[in-house]
């Protein structure tokens, strides 16, 4: 993933995943809330898997600066 794809998808992806889930929440039981909630949960998700991975390596990182 590039710095630009990472950018954009902080700023811009997951912004429009939260509010499509917001909107979804107030929609009848249906085809579209499906698919916008279940759109919404993979970005979500992406960003998620993301964070997790920097977090194990800059605690890897630590460990191995400060023993």
């Amino acid at each position: 993933m590039t710095l630009d794809e990472l950018k954009r998808l902080f700023k811009k992806q997951i912004p429009a995943a939260y509010e499509s889930l917001r909107e979804a929440g107030t929609m009848p039981e249906g085809e579209v809330k499906r698919y916008k909630t279940s759109a919404a949960i993979e970005v979500i998700e992406k960003a998620q898997g993301i964070l997790e991975n920097c977090c194990t390596d800059l605690k890897f990182k630590d460990e191995l600066i400060l023993p």
